[in-house]
């Protein structure tokens, strides 16, 4: 009888050293699954990590390039400025310089009928006498 009994209970903790083995190679499984799973992740995490930089810095580089066309933009803006100022006085030379050749001219046309007066006033002396 305690010959059969310790059979019975030898084939019962076989059985169940069988049920644990089978159980320990299922969780070593789910381990190695689980740890296949937490290394993908950590390689998207590094590679989402990765593009969040590139983000960043594309986003810093489009800030900085923002910035030095407003930059440019201004620069322009003030170069018209002074181009119109430059342009503006321009015309005013023009304007002076027309006035000026214009009181010229009047200046010159007087002053050739002075002439024109003189000569014939010569001319009409010379031929009287």
């Amino acid at each position: 009888e305690s010959l059969a009994a310790i059979t019975s209970e030898k084939e019962v903790l076989q059985t169940k050293q069988d049920q644990d083995k089978t159980e320990l190679q299922r969780l070593n499984s789910e381990l190695d699954q689980s740890t296949g799973q937490r290394q993908d992740l950590s390689s998207q995490i590094l590679d989402t990590t990765q593009q969040v930089a590139e983000c960043e810095k594309d986003q810093t580089n489009s800030e900085d390039n923002r910035a030095k066309l407003q930059e440019a933009l201004e620069a322009a803006q003030r170069a018209i400025a002074d181009l119109q100022l430059i342009n503006n006085a321009a015309k005013q030379d023009l304007t002076s310089l027309e006035q000026t050749l214009a009181q010229e001219r009047s200046a010159h046309d007087n002053k050739k009928k002075d002439v024109d007066v003189a000569i014939a006033k010569a001319q009409a002396a010379s031929a009287k006498e």
